[in-house]
């Protein structure tokens, strides 16, 4: 850093350092290098041999704005949040940023009572600019365009998934879907997934790069499980839901039935009471028919003829919640794979779904 450069601090996950990394050196490129951005991951914020904290605290003491790159990768940073709070404390002004999915708004406090962005796109992405701008008396055009934000690759996978699991596939742990399938139907899925990258078959299921597909038998019954990556590109997750129509015989444009299973990262929590689900969603959702409720304990709502409900895992002694879980039971004729989306997205927004502490 140089004494007579103002200093933009760049919080984030060391995980995060390729993206971040170009963003920094396209930033300093528009700004015509007259704002220092110190990283701390890039190699050449902190130099080799020095030491880390008191580069950070130096860093820290000349910088007049802080961006918080918050992204899957940093929810857990202890050091971000060590970052974020002594500079507030020095009354530097701190931008919380989402990246890769996360929604800021959604965070909990103090993170989300601090004004911020989530970078969407390449208008969302100049506010970096603006902000520097107004706080620097600067005159810098806003030119990220849209072709920086996809060289960036600042999407992260989290679009390409957005479809199928909603706006906030960042914070999905794993996917899985389930079926009843007779010997005869499991050809119907394979085919299906035959043209994937990766596809390689064996007598127990099938691989394909974002996706692992499990035949059983047990008790004389078969079923199939697809274990998929969130992240996985949208045509994985469409091939799946395809084949599994189709062992189901359905027409290859008919909705399909299955059961699918959400599995959250363990800062999302939900609101556990039914009244309080009821309350928040409305006229938009019903308690499930009895014969749904009658298959376990938990409490099932139908919304868009999709059954759902909650459940959480524990630890093995017993412990604090691990994860939380939506399971959400299709029948075949009612449901098209765009609508788990939709519901993920409702409840976050009506409060179900909650980020809870970091």
């Amino acid at each position: 850093m140089t004494v007579d450069k103002p200093v933009v601090f760049f919080s984030h996950s060391s995980r995060d350092k390729v993206p971040l990394s170009g963003l920094k050196e396209r930033f300093v490129d528009l700004t015509s290098g007259t704002i220092d951005v110190f990283l701390s991951s890039d190699g050449q914020s902190i130099r080799l041999g020095s030491n880390w904290v008191a580069s950070v605290e130096q860093a820290l003491q000349a910088a007049r704005i802080m961006f918080v790159f918050v992204s899957p990768n940093s929810l857990h940073s202890p050091w971000l949040y060590f970052e974020t709070g002594h500079a507030y404390s020095k009354k530097i002004a701190v931008i919380p940023v989402g990246l890769f999915g996360v929604d800021i708004g959604l965070l909990p406090p103090p993170m989300n009572l601090l004004q911020g962005f989530n970078v969407t796109d390449a208008n969302s992405l100049n506010n970096i600019v603006v902000t520097t701008n107004g706080t620097f008396a600067f005159s810098h055009k806003p030119g990220f365009t849209q072709a920086d934000f996809e060289a960036l690759n600042l999407r992260g996978g989290i679009a390409e998934a957005a479809g199928f699991v909603g706006q906030h596939a960042a914070v999905v742990k794993a996917v899985q879907f389930e079926a009843p399938a007779e010997d005869g139907d499991l050809e119907q899925l394979v085919n299906c997934l035959s043209h994937l990258h990766g596809f390689t078959r064996s007598e127990s299921g099938v691989l394909v790069s974002g996706a692992k597909v499990t035949f059983r038998r047990r008790d004389h019954q078969s079923d199939v499980r697809a274990d998929v990556d969130p992240l996985a590109a949208t045509e994985v997750f469409e091939s799946v839901e395809k084949g599994f129509r189709l062992m189901g015989g359905q027409p290859e444009d008919a909705a399909c039935a299955y059961e699918c299973t959400l599995m959250f990262e363990e800062h999302v929590t939900y609101e556990a009471e039914p009244y309080r689900q009821l309350s928040r969603l409305g006229s938009s959702v019903s308690v499930a028919d009895e014969k749904i409720r009658a298959q376990s304990r938990l409490f099932w709502l139908c919304w868009s003829s999709l059954n759902f409900a909650f459940t959480t895992s524990l630890t093995p002694h017993g412990g604090r919640p691990l994860y939380r879980f939506l399971v959400a039971r299709t029948s075949a004729g009612t449901f098209r794979q765009s609508r788990l989306g939709e519901l993920v997205d409702l409840l976050f927004e009506r409060g179900i779904l909650q980020y809870g502490e970091l």
